[in-house]
């Protein structure tokens, strides 16, 4: 139980921090295509793909997308029917702590399927490659992102 919390811990923000570092958004993709394939497009030029890598990198996301779908889709469920239960008048803390428990298991699959993909990410990618987005995942966002966009204008506004 004990690894189990530590890898939770520490490798799934690491998985988040690099799928969020490797794939940021990207200003120079076709008209039509997705906002994956942006990600995969900046990363790409980032660490200097060829094209096939960066066919192979875009598949490899993709696939991961459509493989948490449903696991995504069921904690969005679990977490409206935790706010309608929070939201009674006397909930039930056994209700909350059994779907508090199934959005954990979801989220621990996304995460086994997240590492899944960054080990396939390292097949694709050369030594040198992998040593550039290792930098990345060193070097952190640096807190960007943190009081930006749309949401933290409104909470500003709002106060």
């Amino acid at each position: 139980m004990l690894l189990i919390m530590i890898r939770r811990r520490v490798l799934v923000p690491a998985l988040a921090l690099a799928a969020a570092l490797v794939l940021p958004s990207l200003a120079h993709a076709k008209k039509g295509e997705g906002k994956h394939q942006k990600r995969v497009a900046k990363m790409c030029e980032k660490i200097q793909c060829s094209d096939q890598q960066e066919r192979e990198i875009g598949q490899v996301f993709q696939q991961m997308h459509i493989d948490t779908k449903a696991d995504r889709a069921t904690i969005k469920d679990l977490r409206k029917q935790m706010a309608d239960e929070w939201a009674k008048d006397r909930p039930s803390e056994a209700t909350l702590e059994s779907l508090a428990k199934k959005v954990a298991a979801h989220e621990q699959n996304i995460a086994d399927r997240r590492m899944d993909a960054m080990m396939e990410l390292h097949g694709v990618l050369d030594a040198e490659q992998r040593k550039q987005v290792a930098a990345q995942l060193m070097k952190g966002k640096d807190g960007k992102g943190k009081g930006k966009g749309k949401k933290a204008k409104k909470d500003k506004q709002a106060r």
